[in-house]
């Protein structure tokens, strides 16, 4: 197998921290669901629902509608400093 070089930016090292600390809760048993939506690149998107949150949906909805007032309130903030 070649050898392969690997580029972390900083904003990789982000999302790898925080992968392996809900994997590491998710093993202890301390997270029984997950809503996601995943950036891959410029305009290309993934979205799932795992575990809890698929089997009640309901209470995946309202933890997704809080996860989008967060982003529209920095994505208001950002617009007010542009």
């Amino acid at each position: 197998m070649p050898n392969q070089l690997k580029v972390v930016t900083y904003t990789n090292l982000n999302v790898i921290q925080c992968l392996e600390t809900l994997l590491e809760q998710a093993r202890m048993g301390k997270i029984t669901g997950i809503c996601y939506v995943v950036k891959h690149a410029p305009y290309h998107h993934s979205m799932g629902v795992v575990g809890r949150y698929l089997e009640n949906p309901i209470s995946g909805k309202r933890m997704a509608e809080k996860l989008v007032n967060v982003l529209e309130c920095r994505a208001q903030s950002m617009e007010t400093w542009g």
